[in-house]
Parts: structure tokens; C-alpha cells; sequence
């Protein structure tokens, strides 16, 4: 049986906590594999390093968050026979159900890619690192005196979790 670990910051670690999940078959009850029962501080430590992720990720040009999206897409969708299989073994689902599930996450994720090129509002992302491109805001009729505006930027953080028994 396998015993999976915490995925914090780019790395398996195991948990805070000594006690640990066994996850069934729902279909036969059988043993798959166990999981932590993970404490505060492994989400403390989770949060923080999602934290720090979204620092770079919000800095990282639309084009290039998008990119890695595509990427993301794309090896989910070379997977789709062993991840829903895992999606059948863990939550009984039909197989072809479970590879509905896995296509649309897929689909999903290059979906979420292109928001980068639509933000709503009057700022435009370039294609160069920490480059905003800027619009006036006029008020219809107005002869070119532009009403001030504060515009803020923040980048909506994509996060992908797949737990694999």
C-alpha cells in the first residue's frame, strides 16, 4: 500500500502529525493507500508557501501564466487513463464518468489561461514583465477632461491539485 506525503512548496513532506488517513475503495473496502491527517501547522506551512508562489505567479507576464496553464492542460490530458482510473478506485465513480471529470479539468484549465488576455477594466497586461498598459477614463461627452481613476492590478492565482493514490 502506498503512503503519500504532503505536497508543500514543490516537495513531498511528510506531516506534522504522526496519525494518517487510510483512503477505501468504496466499491470493496479495500486499503488503496494512506494520506496525513494534517494539522495546523501543515496548512500554515501550506499557506505560506502558496503565499510566496502567488508573489511570482501575479509578477509572471499573462502571456507566460498562460503558457504554463496550456502546459498544465496538456499533461493532464496525456494522463487522462491513469487519473481517472484513480478518480473510479477512490470515489466510485464510472470510468467513463471519471474521464469526463479529467477532459473537463483540462478544458478548464485552458479556459482559465485566456483570462490573462481578457481583464475587465482599464488595464491591459503587456507581454513584458511588470509592463501595465493604461487607459483614461472619460465620461461620454467629456472634450478630453478625463476623469481621474485609481486602477489596481492582482492577478488571479490558478492553483491545480491532483491526489494520487
Amino acid at each position: 500500500m502506498k503512503n503519500f506525503d504532503n505536497f508543500i512548496n514543490g516537495s513531498f513532506v511528510p506531516s506534522q502529525r504522526e496519525h494518517r488517513i487510510v483512503v477505501r475503495n468504496p466499491a470493496t473496502g479495500s486499503e488503496i493507500c494512506t494520506v496525513p491527517d494534517s494539522g495546523e501547522e501543515d496548512v500554515n506551512a501550506a499557506v505560506v508557501a502558496a503565499e510566496t508562489a502567488q508573489r511570482w505567479w501575479e509578477k509572471e507576464p499573462a502571456a507566460n501564466r498562460a503558457k504554463l496553464l496550456r502546459a498544465i492542460a496538456a499533461k493532464v490530458r496525456e494522463n487522462v487513463e491513469p487519473i481517472a482510473r484513480v478518480i473510479t478506485e477512490e470515489q466510485g465513480k464510472t470510468l467513463g464518468l471519471a474521464r469526463v471529470e479529467v477532459e473537463f479539468t483540462a478544458d478548464y484549465l485552458d479556459y482559465m489561461a485566456e483570462w490573462g488576455r481578457r481583464i475587465e477594466g482599464e488595464i491591459l497586461e503587456s507581454d513584458r514583465k511588470g509592463v501595465y498598459l493604461a487607459g483614461v477614463i472619460v465620461a461620454p461627452g467629456d472634450p478630453g477632461l478625463g476623469l481621474e481613476a485609481d486602477l489596481l492590478h492582482v492577478s488571479v492565482g490558478d492553483l491545480l491539485h491532483l491526489f494520487i493514490c
